[in-house]
């Protein structure tokens, strides 16, 4: 089943003059800034999970044929945004099986699939992921079932040449957290991938998740135990969080990654949204620019729509905003206001000694 998307054009640049709800009115991915194109810098990336699930496909009822059409919806709807990247957790693009044996055999028909599509459009994998989160974390069985999980996504997102592979703190399905990555670590070089192991933070979550409270404790942790090296960050933005102050505390000690930005946190108020992300943008600029992540879009239709022509209506939304947002950035670093300002003396450097 192709052509899910068939009467909806491939969505074009055209200037922020534009009439066309279907356009980019800022993002122009050949655009050069600071050396690099629009694309280049941004590296923005479509997720499976919020996108392509309860879409109109889902009347279809056998679970491995549903996966297949997902496949190709992901595919098509990325390649009409004329974006380069998309992110996955396994069970996004694979159901799970009665049987391990039957679930790894989906996962890996299911990757041969994305692998031809990967090849027919020249779109590549961000960073690949496991859904460990959905079990409790203190049973034996349940993290052996992890760590099988874990090895497969790995072993996928290796085959696929993904940028990175993706753990969540926390949220893995075992305890003994340091002694696990340093099991992954040691798979990662077994097998000769390449890319990079990002951890994803998530501080809002501090009750069940103690090793992330803020970027300063995940870093004391990875460097207790000697894996500061081997991880870098993805961090979330979103909108009760702030993220500029851990963007620099990432950057500062060279563990950063990429990021993951929601639509709620590109919904502020517009003139709040512009200000925030070019923020983030300029501190990533001003520190060298996205290594081997970029931006995980993660987008949430108001209300769940089904209509599909939503989906592209809040992805150019976010696009956009990202764009928008490099524009500001660039204005900031090639006016050099920002650095006129650090290098103003401080009034507390003028301040007069104290009378004794």
């Amino acid at each position: 089943m192709k052509n899910l998307f068939k009467d909806i054009p491939h969505v074009q640049f055209e200037g922020k003059n534009g009439t066309n709800p279907l356009s980019y009115r800022f993002y122009n991915a050949s655009q050069v800034i600071l050396g690099k194109t629009m694309e280049e810098h941004l590296r923005i990336a479509v997720c499976f999970w919020h996108t392509l699930f309860e879409r109109a496909w889902h009347y279809i009822t056998d679970p491995m044929q549903l996966a297949e059409t997902r496949i190709h919806a992901a595919f098509e709807f990325i390649e009409k945004l004329g974006l380069k990247y998309f992110t996955f957790f396994d069970d996004d693009i694979t159901p799970e099986g009665k049987t391990w044996h039957e679930t790894r055999q989906n996962l890996q028909s299911v990757s041969e699939k994305i692998a031809a599509e990967m090849q027919r459009t020249n779109i590549k994998l961000l960073w690949g992921a496991a859904n460990t989160f959905n079990h409790a974390q203190s049973n034996p069985e349940v993290f052996a079932y992890a760590v099988l999980k874990i090895k497969q996504a790995m072993d996928i997102t290796h085959q696929l040449n993904g940028a990175n592979y993706l753990v969540w703190v926390g949220h893995e399905g075992y305890d003994q957290l340091a002694r696990f990555f340093q099991m992954l670590i040691d798979y990662k070089y077994k097998i000769g991938y390449k890319g990079m192991l990002l951890i994803q933070p998530k501080p809002y979550i501090q009750a069940t998740q103690p090793y992330d409270f803020d970027m300063a404790m995940l870093f004391a942790f990875l460097q207790k135990y000697g894996m500061e090296k081997e991880f870098k960050v993805n961090l979330e933005a979103i909108p009760s969080i702030m993220r500029t102050h851990e963007v620099v505390y990432a950057y500062t000690n060279h563990i950063f990654g990429g990021m993951d930005i929601n639509q709620m946190y590109l919904q502020q108020k517009p003139d709040s949204s512009d200000d925030n992300i070019a923020r983030l943008i300029y501190i990533i600029l001003k520190n060298g620019g996205m290594m081997s992540g970029g931006f995980n879009v993660d987008t949430q239709l108001n209300g769940q729509s089904l209509d599909l022509i939503d989906l592209y209506y809040t992805y150019i939304h976010s696009v956009d905003m990202l764009a928008r947002g490099l524009l500001m950035a660039n204005d900031l670093m090639t006016s050099g206001e920002i650095e006129k300002y650090i290098d103003q003396p401080s009034r507390f450097d003028q301040r007069q000694p104290l009378n004794n």
